[in-house]
């Protein structure tokens, strides 16, 4: 990093959860933002001091291209062992809810991102929805998060331990050695 170089922030980003960090962001206090695409919407919203000042890039890598989001996403379930009529009520509304009609109004209204390749190409959401349209290459390079059974334990201790890095308790190594060390103890359960 250039010595000359610095960014400020204040200290509440190492405890801010989510909701706080969109806040303040879309409010204008601050610069940057690491979130999902839901914020498009709320930037874009008629109150918002940021509307039609926002800006988004794929999340860097080390080597300096644009690295992979994780993929995530609504998981419907129609239960087994519903009776008949209910069965078929809940696989119709599952039906729906991933529908290509249902992925634009999602794109459209909430800049929730489509699981529908096609829906990208929708004419509707090129036009209403740029920002969602043009995520098409990050969804397509976008990876699964890990399968792991202790991935909320796992996620837990590594983000206490990029914490504990950020606000100087330990160094970046240490504190990626120790994420390794809980990450490897819960595998081997």
């Amino acid at each position: 990093m250039n010595p000359s170089f610095s960014i400020n922030s204040t200290r509440s980003v190492i405890s801010s959860a989510e909701e706080e960090t969109r806040r303040a962001f879309q409010d204008g206090r601050a610069v940057f933002l690491r979130n999902w695409p839901y914020v498009w919407a709320e930037a874009q919203a008629a109150e918002s001091p940021v509307r039609g000042k926002v800006g988004f890039a794929p999340l860097p890598s080390a080597r300096g291209e644009a690295g992979p989001g994780a993929l995530g996403g609504w998981q419907l379930a129609v239960n087994a062992r519903l009776a008949p009529l209910r069965r078929r009520a809940a696989e119709r509304l599952v039906a729906f809810l991933t529908s290509h009609e249902a992925a634009v109004e999602l794109a459209l209204s909430y800049s929730r991102i489509p699981a529908r390749r096609a829906v990208y190409g929708d004419p509707r959401v090129r036009e209403g929805a740029p920002f969602i349209a043009s995520l098409l290459p990050v969804a397509l390079a976008a990876r699964p998060r890990p399968v792991s059974p202790y991935y909320a334990l796992a996620s837990d201790a590594i983000q206490g331990e990029l914490s504990a890095a950020i606000v100087g308790l330990r160094s970046p190594e240490e504190a990626l050695a120790r994420a390794q060390r809980i990450v490897d103890h819960l595998e081997e359960r």
